[in-house]
């Protein structure tokens, strides 16, 4: 009878599961790094009910300062049966192919009012005006009675181009540098940034769409090009000073050789002079590919093709040059074929010997 107990004890046990943070990783188009805390400021983890399978809930309002970053919440699964007790999914890194992961990206220009905020708080907080805020919301009938957990919007979302800088937008929105970095977070503080002098970073005439260095960093994806959150001045009463000329944001050596070339950069200052140390134009453009060669439903050639002769070499400026393959002539076969890349090679026809059969080699 006790061993019957004893078994039925058994049988009626449970294991004991707990979903535990492991590490939270942060990402911009500028860094990835892990906090120091498991879990960013203001989020927990919440048991839903005791059941199985078991259930828990990431909870986490995020607060100012944390606009525009992509946070990587990785969690582990603790089980406790009979004493004996084991994490799982403790994967040892960003992107490692076990981890157990919920992946959240804080929007910038959003702000959701809590009780006792306003128009008034938010336009305040934000270096703005109630009426601008009010006129960028028209399902805001009342300024001055808009419900707690009413989702705001706080401005427009600006895609930066090549050769941006904040000192330039700042001029073009009628804003300040200051408020710029202010209303994105996410943007680095040295000391090139803090002065609107820093190119932002964007894909645009350089990098095809998700082929930026930037757009994806351990598993974790990235804008092609840095968004900038504005809450434009809608009046202001003196004319704006003409933005400087745009400068190219990189150099010619980011150009990837044999698929892309660097193409002349042209100069701001005085065009031709020696001297110059200001430029606009440098782009990466992708090469030239030459033309397939095509054949008819017997294998004669019917278009004739090209390999890349010369050209395509990067930093080096040159796009790719096209040749016209070689035709194998009388008394040869062809050893490779005619590629965009590669030139045709023949070789000489080996005679068969007499009783013995020709293999192609």
């Amino acid at each position: 009878e006790e061993e019957e107990e004893e078994e039925g004890e058994e049988e009626g046990e449970m294991p004991l599961l707990d979903v535990v943070p492991l590490r939270t990783t942060v990402t911009t188009l500028y860094t990835q790094e892990v906090l120091s805390t498991p879990l960013p400021q203001g989020a927990a983890v919440k048991e839903v009910a005791a059941a199985n399978p078991y259930n828990s809930e990431l909870v986490w309002r995020p607060e100012r300062g944390q606009e525009g970053r992509v946070y990587t919440v990785c969690m582990g699964v603790r089980s406790a049966f009979r004493g004996c007790a084991a994490t799982f999914f403790t994967a040892p890194y960003q992107g490692h192919r076990a981890q157990f992961c919920v992946e959240v990206t804080v929007e910038r220009c959003r702000l959701c009012l809590l009780p006792g905020e306003s128009l008034m708080t938010a336009a305040a907080a934000y270096h703005s005006t109630y009426l601008q805020l009010w006129g960028g919301n028209s399902n805001v009938q009342r300024p001055g009675t808009v419900a707690p957990e009413h989702e705001l919007r706080l401005g427009v979302v600006y895609l930066a181009a090549q050769g941006d800088t904040l000192a330039a937008l700042a001029l073009k929105f009628a804003v300040s540098v200051t408020d710029l970095l202010a209303w994105n977070p996410d943007l680095p503080r040295d000391a090139d940034m803090q002065a609107g002098q820093a190119f932002l970073l964007s894909s645009d005439g350089m990098y095809e769409p998700r082929m930026a260095p930037w757009s994806e960093r351990n598993g974790t994806r990235a804008p092609d090009a840095q968004p900038l959150c504005v809450l434009p001045s809608t009046c202001f009463f003196e004319a704006l000073p003409a933005p400087p000329p745009k400068q190219a944001s990189f150099s010619c050596d980011l150009c990837l050789r044999d698929s892309e070339y660097c193409a002349a950069p042209a100069c701001v200052e005085t065009p031709g002079s020696p001297n110059c140390t200001q430029f606009a134009g440098t782009r990466c453009h992708k090469c030239t590919v030459c033309r397939a060669e095509e054949l008819d439903v017997d294998g004669r050639i019917s278009v004739r093709g090209q390999f890349r002769s010369a050209g395509c070499d990067g930093p080096g400026g040159t796009d790719a040059v096209c040749s016209d393959c070689r035709e194998c002539g009388a008394g040869e076969e062809e050893e490779t074929p005619c590629t965009p890349l590669s030139n045709r090679r023949c070789r000489p026809i080996r005679a068969s010997q007499s009783g013995t059969a020709f293999l192609p080699v």
